[in-house]
């Protein structure tokens, strides 16, 4: 598994899915992983907590967006 901010909270995945306007991070526990970015002195303009979607779910499927 990858450390990437706090590693308990992370799922099983690669690591962040960067697109063109965001970073998306996929996690157990949104709210704890959105303390720790802050702990660690990052300072993102907007967090968004939420359930995953089917588009999420084909964009780590692929690696790519419904869109594309």
């Amino acid at each position: 598994m990858n450390d990437y901010v706090a590693g308990r909270h992370f799922l099983q995945t690669p690591g962040p899915t960067n697109l063109p306007d965001r970073v998306l991070l996929y996690a157990e526990d949104g709210e704890a992983v959105a303390v720790a970015v802050h702990d660690r002195g990052l300072r993102p303009e907007t967090v968004l907590v939420r359930r995953s979607t089917l588009e999420d779910v084909f964009l780590r499927l692929t690696g790519r967006s419904l869109i594309e």
